[in-house]
């Protein structure tokens, strides 16, 4: 998968971190002193407020803003604590750079996996407290691989364009993407090209 938001560092630190969290997939010499209650006590945790408290969060904190690229991932941690509080949810990671919401949207019978009323609730969301809410009771529902780089840089694409207000071409923005992957899998219709990523490539950080 193409990175914009995120770089390569940042993306194997996420899986680094994560793995260290799964009792059975240690990673000594990575760094991370974190373990099976740690990710227990992140999945329970009920506001970013409490994620922001957690040693684990502090530890991924430090690390992602020590490899930032961009000033903003720096200055406000916000972001971070949206990956901490939200990638333990996900029961075991892939790299196959598909969304969240490509997964909410199949189908399990003749019902999304993730009802169109609940992917609606998410479109909404305007606060980063707002969206952890809605998606951490969403993603425990899904019950397989998820990508947690591409949810990683899903969240940090959501926080630039809600709260910094970057300019995105209005069918690039995330939502967007969101709401193409989400019907696309739920109507069984093909896959378009990425053509956001294609869009940001292009563009300078």
């Amino acid at each position: 998968m193409s990175l914009f938001y995120l770089n390569e560092a940042q993306a194997e630190t996420l899986r680094d971190w994560w793995q260290a969290l799964d009792p059975d997939e240690k990673t000594p010499g990575k760094g991370f002193h974190v373990g099976r209650k740690d990710r227990a006590e992140l999945r329970r945790a009920e506001s970013l407020a409490v994620v922001r408290l957690h040693p684990a969060f502090v530890q991924l904190a430090a690390r992602l803003a020590a490899y930032a690229g961009r000033d903003w991932q720096r200055r406000d941690t916000t972001v971070f604590a949206l990956l901490a509080g939200l990638l333990p949810q996900v029961k075991e990671p892939s790299q196959d750079g598909r969304s969240w919401a490509h997964w909410a949207g199949q189908t399990e019978g003749e019902r999304p996996v993730l009802s169109t009323l609940r992917f609606e609730q998410i479109q909404r969301c305007e606060t980063e407290d707002e969206l952890f809410q809605l998606l951490r009771r969403s993603l425990s529902l899904l019950g397989h691989r998820l990508d947690i780089v591409q949810l990683a840089e899903d969240l940090l694409a959501w926080v630039a364009e809600h709260r910094l207000h970057r300019a995105v071409d209005p069918r690039f923005t995330i939502r967007a993407r969101w709401a193409n992957d989400y019907y696309r899998a739920l109507h069984h219709l093909a896959t378009a090209p990425d053509a956001a990523s294609q869009e940001l490539q292009g563009e300078s950080a």
